[in-house]
Order: C-alpha cells, then structure tokens, then sequence
C-alpha cells in the first residue's frame, strides 16, 4: 500500500484576497518588506520571509489573528474583522511585529 498525500485546497478567491492584505498593510509606507500569502486556506503574514501573522478565514469576510509562537504553534488573538480592519490592528497594535530584522550596523566603539 503506498501512501497518498492530500492535497489542500485554497478557499475560491482567498488568493486575490492577499493582494487586499498587503496592500492595506504596506499603505502606511513603512511595511514594504511584508508580504503576504495563501496556503493550506489560511492567510500568512510574512516578514523577511519568516511568518509572523496567521489569518484563518471565519464566515463571510471574517478573519481571526494569530501570532506565530517560537514553539512552532499558532496562537490565536481576541482579534477578528475583515481585512481591512485586521491590518489596521497589526500595523498599530502589533507594528513591532512587523518590523524588518534587517538592521543597519550597529555603531560601536569608545565614541559612541
């Protein structure tokens, strides 16, 4: 007996829907580095190619939040809404999050 691996499907439209999410988040000018993709029916907010942000689709145009952990798990947020309210919500209330790792160099030494 072999195994068979199953494929997920995507929600019909969920992929137009990360043209919506990103733009939204990257509309203050600061988020350019983010993107986002669909996968496995859910939303994934990425930073510098690492997930941070997961949205799982709720009924209609709902969505609810979650945070990458460094366990590996996904852990929700009291946060759902549409897309435009959950962009607002990362980019105000969670911006750190979004933030790039890719730092300037740090400046040392005795005059700094």
């Amino acid at each position: 007996m072999s195994a068979t691996k199953r494929r997920v499907q995507s929600r019909p439209g969920l992929a137009d829907q990360t043209n919506v999410l990103a733009t939204a988040i990257r509309a203050d000018g600061r988020h350019d580095h983010v993107t986002v993709r669909a996968e496995r029916g859910f939303l994934y907010v990425d930073v510098d190619e690492e997930p941070v942000v997961r949205l799982e689709p709720l009924a209609g145009k709902t969505y609810r939040l979650s945070f990458h952990h460094h366990s590996g798990r996904w852990e929700p947020t009291p946060f759902t809404g549409d897309l435009g309210r959950l962009a607002s919500v990362l980019t105000t209330e969670f911006g750190a999050y979004l933030n790039s790792y890719d730092f300037p160099p740090a400046k040392s030494g005795p005059d700094h």
